[in-house]
């Protein structure tokens, strides 16, 4: 049997690059902007993007790159996004959308960062956020990363997808009844709870320790704690949701409005500013963006 030829890369291939910070704003901004006119198909991006891409880092830095070279880096930023949510998920982990770091306390990063596959894994996290925009990165892969829950102080999360509505926890027999259900009450909640007749003097002279107050306390925080993580990880959802929001607004062509949108999503106070807004505060945000997107 004859040797196989071995293959032999062009010089386009061989060439390696170190890619800058400018680089990479291009990068991501071209596939932002991509995003922002439905070029991504799952988890594959329109073939044109990639030529975009090249021409944006060429036109930014005067740098010539491949498709090689783009799919890697692009690879690299996945791995990263994904260690990050990986992370971010474990219990006892949480993250900071202010001082933009992964939370937690010092036992659990001693206890993590003890196993070798971990430590080089998470440990660039101990003292920082992802090495580029969460927001971006969330929007770019957001949807190839679907596994694992978010924790607030510790508490895991259910899946968030599902918390439209949070069913009433009420303990009504909290010795004969410990999973909270009423009585005629089956698991799946089809049969309605029955009221209690007891007054809430009478509760708590059968409750000394005021438990059902302390039960309604807690979901009332969980609830909370779960809405409000919904806005601050939920990010690809979230961008999508201001995506909408900017796309609404009558006036301006398609084009300028995604790139408002994607001036808005760099610059998160002003995004929240856009988000909290009535329609005519929206507006005005929008034309404000005119000196820097011009008349298209």
């Amino acid at each position: 049997m004859a040797d196989k030829v071995p293959e032999v890369k062009s010089e386009k291939e061989k060439k390696q690059i170190s890619w800058t910070f400018s680089m990479d704003a291009a990068l991501t901004e071209t596939f932002l902007d991509a995003y922002g006119q439905n070029k991504k198909y799952g988890r594959v991006w329109d073939e044109a993007v990639y030529t975009s891409v090249q021409l944006a880092v060429l036109a930014k830095t005067q740098e010539q790159v491949e498709k090689a070279h783009i799919t890697s880096r692009m690879r690299t930023m996945r791995k990263e996004y994904n260690s990050f949510t990986d992370l971010a998920s474990r219990s006892g982990f949480g993250w900071d959308p202010i001082k933009q770091t992964i939370t937690a306390p010092p036992s659990a990063w001693i206890e993590l960062l003890a196993d070798p596959k971990s430590n080089e894994k998470y440990k660039g996290f101990h003292d920082r956020g992802p090495k580029w925009p969460l927001d971006h990165l969330a929007i770019i892969f957001g949807n190839t990363y679907t596994s694992g829950s978010y924790s607030v102080g510790g508490i895991d999360s259910v899946d968030l997808t599902h918390m439209d509505s949070v069913p009433d926890l009420n303990v009504e027999n909290e010795e004969n009844n410990p999973v909270g259900l009423g009585e005629g009450e089956t698991k799946n909640g089809t049969e309605k709870r029955k009221s209690s007749a007891m007054s809430e003097n009478t509760l708590e002279e059968k409750r000394p320790h005021g438990k059902k107050v302390r039960v309604k306390e807690i979901v009332q925080d969980m609830t909370s704690a779960i809405g409000d993580l919904k806005k601050v990880v939920d990010l690809a959802a979230r961008a999508e949701y201001v995506c909408e929001q900017v796309m609404k607004i009558e006036g301006f062509t398609k084009r300028y409005l995604r790139k408002a949108y994607t001036i808005l999503m760099r610059n998160p106070i002003e995004k929240e500013i856009f988000l909290g807004g009535d329609l005519e505060l929206k507006q005005e945000m929008v034309e404000e963006l005119r000196d820097l997107i011009g008349d298209i």
